[in-house]
């Protein structure tokens, strides 16, 4: 006879819950709001904690199970948040609530270990305790400090590890054997109302009064590993709209987003006089470089000219506020002004060092109507390494395609299908990992060095069909990701290669650039309306601007909260790829 597994389902308003028997529907707060979800099973019945749903949140289900709930292995997930199934087959059928993990997969993977849990969300540049303090007040974890001091002091060493960790198991999402929930639950409990004791939350908004349920999930990982708890972790699936009405089910990205532009109001500077003089300052800089740099070259697609024009612009619509944007810090416009001063003092000495002060010069070798080589043996043999490039990019790009058209098959839109890629939801952009690695590691990068050499090929009229298949590539990611960099990418590359090329290519070139240019424009277009509910115009300034305000977010929690990093952001890159394989790496069985 097989053990009997319980999954509460916390909900609160009507929604589509899983058909799997192993799932039952749990009403949270029903004491509070009896009349929501009629006919469903309420969290006030037998022993329960119902009334305190508005602080507790989740908890009360956790509590009920523990109460209530005699199978052999017992969990909570949420209604728009459950755990996805390890199965490729299942994950790629149109129906989302197929692609939940079924009680016999669960059950399997808990004989393993005996719990199941989310995988790690890592947030990078935050830790567990800072990311907590962007949203509460900090001071709620160094109370539940004294508290374990107090009554579990063997867990203090694990609970300062843990805030100083930059990811966890997060959402109070787990599914255990009956023994390890109910322990859990009766050394969680007491420690969250004794939190509520010594929190006085009488002037919190309603959101703040939620921070014993915000508290509960940052204590999973030290029970665990504590108490040396193996895991099993499982990837999440990604919600669906409600049955009824309108609202609902909106993206973890867009949420996120909004989220990120809340926290902008909050943490970038308010003195706007300050900006707006170091604006014009960088401003007359910019301005009196680039003038500097045309008399010296008289060449407008000079990298000093682009790249600083291309700040100038930046910076100039941030500073214009619209759309409700806030603009940026003075100490951001100061490192940007920095920066582009640095890169004009580089270009400027590299071009007196090599005494190539004029366009001629310095552009000679690349005149020819072949690539110059001292053998044909090794030109040869450049070419056919960049064919073995590009088929492997190739393959990563129809493979990246096949993943996204099952996605949408299944219903899923463009921003779902970005939020995956960028990992804003729960949601795996790629079922293998292997294909993922591929895809982000090797077909990226490839495409960034082919799509400058297939534009060189096309205008010195050589290797068409290589230059052919390197577009075709290009239109397969950006169908697939629903990213508009490929098209800005390609479209900027062709007019800097027209305005250096224009002398010497014929009409009906030019006219098919121009067309190319068009399509390029219409197809941003496209993929703004699809990818946001904003109009195109505010889509394409939030594009450009954006990246300055999060700067401006991410360096006031440098200094709001003295943080370290210690390289972490500077070779973010290099540790988010050895993160990745790393997590490939590492078995499904993770140990504490």
């Amino acid at each position: 006879m097989s053990e009997s597994i319980r999954i509460a389902v916390a909900m609160h308003k009507p929604y589509r819950t899983p058909d799997d028997p192993a799932y039952l529907p749990l009403h949270v707060g029903a004491a509070l709001h009896p009349d929501v979800l009629p006919g469903i099973q309420g969290d006030d019945e037998g022993d329960n904690i119902s009334r305190l749903n508005a602080s507790y949140s989740e908890l009360t289900a956790l509590y009920w199970m523990w109460k209530n709930c005699d199978a052999d292995y017992k969990g909570l997930v949420h209604y728009r948040r459950l755990f996805a199934s390890p199965s490729l087959a299942n994950r790629l059928r149109k129906d989302r609530f197929v692609r939940i993990a079924s009680g016999k997969e669960i059950r399997e993977a808990l004989k393993k270990t005996g719990a199941v849990v989310p995988r790690r969300r890592n947030y990078y540049i935050e830790t567990m305790r800072s990311h907590y303090a962007h949203t509460l007040d900090g001071s709620h974890l160094d109370v539940m400090r004294d508290i374990l001091m107090s009554k579990a002091p063997e867990y203090v060493p694990m609970f300062d590890r843990c805030m100083a960790s930059t990811s966890g198991h997060m959402f109070n999402m787990l599914v255990m054997r009956a023994d390890l929930f109910d322990a859990y639950c009766v050394w969680l409990f007491p420690l969250i109302d004794e939190l509520t004791k010594r929190i006085d939350a009488s002037a919190y908004t309603p959101f703040e009064k939620r921070y014993p349920g915000r508290v509960s999930e940052l204590l999973l990982d030290v029970w665990l590993k504590t108490n040396g708890q193996d895991v099993v972790e499982l990837s999440l699936t990604s919600r669906n709209r409600p049955t009824g009405g309108k609202g609902h089910g909106i993206p973890h990205g867009q949420v996120r987003r909004q989220e990120i532009r809340e926290e902008l109001l909050i943490y970038i500077g308010k003195s706007e006089r300050n900006q707006r003089s170091l604006f014009i300052l960088f401003f007359v800089i910019s301005v009196f470089t680039i003038y500097l740099d045309y008399s010296a070259h008289k060449d407008i697609s000079s990298p000093v000219i682009v790249f600083t024009s291309l700040w100038l612009f930046i910076c100039t619509l941030a500073s214009l506020r619209l759309y409700g944007f806030t603009g940026y810090s003075e100490k951001t416009i100061g490192y940007i002004t920095c920066g582009s001063v640095a890169f004009s003092l580089g270009a400027f000495s590299s071009t007196l060092v090599n005494k190539q002060t004029t366009k001629q010069t310095r552009y000679a070798h690349l005149r020819g109507k072949n690539l110059q080589t001292s053998d044909g043996n090794q030109q040869q043999l450049c070419f056919t390494f960049l064919e073995i490039i590009l088929a492997l990019a190739c393959v990563g790009s129809a493979l990246s395609l096949f993943y996204s058209l099952n996605a949408f098959r299944s219903g899923a839109s463009y921003m779902e299908v970005r939020g995956s890629r960028l990992g804003y939801n729960d949601e795996q952009a790629f079922s293998n990992p292997i294909v993922g690695l591929f895809v982000t590691y090797f077909c990226g990068p490839a495409m960034t060095v082919l799509i400058p050499i297939a534009i060189v090929f096309l205008f010195k009229k050589q290797h068409k069909k290589f230059s052919l298949i390197v577009f075709c590539c290009a239109l397969m990611n950006t169908v697939s990701s629903g990213g508009r960099i490929q098209i800005i990418y390609i479209a900027l590359q062709l007019i800097a290669a027209f305005l250096y090329y224009k002398r010497a290519i014929t009409a009906k070139t030019k006219r098919t650039i121009k067309i190319a240019v068009i399509v390029g424009i219409v197809a941003l277009f496209v993929l703004t309306s699809l990818r946001t509910s904003q109009n195109f115009l505010q889509a394409i300034y939030t594009y450009f601007t954006l990246p300055v305000g999060l700067f401006s977010y991410y360096t006031s929690i440098v200094d709001v909260n003295n943080f370290e990093s210690f390289g972490a952001a500077t070779f973010y890159p290099l540790f988010y790829v050895l993160a990745s394989v790393a997590s490939f790496l590492e078995p499904n069985v993770v140990f504490g």
